[in-house]
C-alpha cells in the first residue's frame, strides 16, 4: 500500500510541475506578445510625430516663403497712402531744362482706391512746373500723340490706374530747373469729390520708351506757357 500511495505522490508532483511549467510558459509568452505590441504601438507613435513634425516644419517653411514674397513684393513696389488713395512706384523721368526755354516731362505712378467707389481724378499739380496736366496717348497716323485727357481719369477701388511711359500720365510743363536723378518732386492730385492726396515722386534716368517731352511744331505760346493743339482746343505733344 505504502508503494502505491508513494507511486501516486510522485505521479501528482510531476503533473503539479508540469502544469506550473506550462503556466509559466504561457506567461512569458503572452508577456511577450504584450512587449512586442507595445513596441510596435511605440513606433507606430514615434512615426506619427515625426510625420507631424515635418508637416510642420513645412508648413512654417511655405508660410515663412510666402511672407517674404509679400514683402519682397511691397519693397519693390514702394506703395504709400495719401488722402484716399494708395499710390505705389511714383517717379518722374530726369530732364535736362538747360537751353531749353519750355521744358517738360513726365510723372508716373499706379494709383488705387482705398475707398469703395473709384475716385475721380480731375487735376493734379507739383511745385516743380508752371503747368500740370493729366495725360492720355492715343494713336495718330502711325505714331502716338499724349495729349490732355478730357474729364481727367477714373482710380479703381478693384484694380489700379497705371500711369506709365508710354500711355496714361501727369504731364509736368514748364519746369521751373533740371530734374536729375535723386531729386524729389511733390505733387498733388485732386479729386471731383474735394480730396486730395500729395507725394513725393523721385526723378529717374530714362530712355525706354525714347520719349521725348519738347515742343513740337504744333505747339504755341501764350501767358500761361507752352500748349500744342489738336484742332479741339486739347493741349497735345508728340512722342519723340
Amino acid at each position: 500500500m505504502k508503494n502505491n500511495d508513494n507511486l501516486q505522490s510522485s505521479a501528482q508532483t510531476r503533473r503539479i510541475t508540469a502544469d506550473q511549467r506550462a503556466i509559466e510558459t504561457a506567461e512569458t509568452l503572452h508577456r511577450g506578445g504584450l512587449g512586442r505590441r507595445w513596441g510596435v504601438a511605440v513606433s507606430g507613435l514615434a512615426l506619427a510625430a515625426g510625420m507631424l513634425s515635418g508637416c510642420a516644419a513645412s508648413s512654417s517653411s511655405d508660410s515663412s516663403n510666402a511672407s517674404d514674397s509679400a514683402s519682397s513684393s511691397a519693397a519693390a513696389q514702394q506703395c504709400e497712402t495719401a488722402g484716399e488713395v494708395q499710390i505705389c512706384d511714383p517717379w518722374v523721368k530726369a530732364v535736362d531744362a538747360e537751353g531749353d526755354a519750355h521744358p517738360m516731362t513726365a510723372a508716373f505712378a499706379s494709383l488705387h482706391s482705398t475707398t469703395p467707389q473709384s475716385l475721380h481724378l480731375v487735376s493734379a499739380e507739383s511745385d516743380a512746373s508752371g503747368m500740370t496736366q493729366l495725360h492720355e496717348t492715343v494713336a495718330d497716323g502711325g505714331s502716338t500723340t499724349m495729349r490732355e485727357k478730357e474729364g481727367g481719369f477714373m482710380v479703381p477701388t478693384d484694380g489700379a490706374l497705371d500711369l506709365q511711359p508710354g500711355g496714361n500720365h501727369i504731364m509736368l510743363m514748364s519746369l521751373q530747373k533740371s530734374l536729375q536723378p535723386g531729386d524729389s518732386v511733390s505733387i498733388t492730385l485732386h479729386f471731383e469729390d474735394g480730396t486730395s492726396a500729395q507725394f513725393a515722386a523721385p526723378v529717374r534716368q530714362y530712355t525706354g520708351a525714347k520719349e521725348s517731352y519738347t515742343d513740337d511744331p504744333n505747339m504755341k505760346m501764350d501767358d500761361d506757357g507752352p500748349t500744342a493743339t489738336n484742332g479741339d482746343g486739347m493741349s497735345e505733344h508728340h512722342h519723340g
